[in-house]
């Protein structure tokens, strides 16, 4: 075996090698694309999720205040009933 023959020998697995590699490696970039798309799309759903927390505790808020201030009326309406009712009995 000579050295142009060992030379190219060597250059030959190295170029096979290197394609090996780069078929391992394509399908796995393929698949790290799929996997940050995803990820994203988590990011963006996770969120929303926050938005839609918080608006749902502000309206958590804003229906405790109503329920308050509906049973403050409540409260008024049946005492002024009851002044009402006193002053009808002779």
């Amino acid at each position: 075996m000579t050295t142009a023959t060992v030379v190219w020998l060597c250059v030959g697995l190295v170029v096979a090698g290197l394609a090996l590699v780069v078929v391992a490696v394509v399908p796995l970039a393929r698949r790290a694309r799929t996997v940050r798309r995803t990820l994203r799309r988590v990011a963006r759903r996770q969120e929303d999720l926050a938005r839609l927390a918080e608006r749902a505790e502000g309206l958590s808020d804003q229906l405790t205040a109503l329920q308050e201030e509906v049973l403050e009326q409540a409260e008024a309406l049946a005492a002024r009933r009851a002044a009402a009712a006193r002053a009808d009995v002779p």
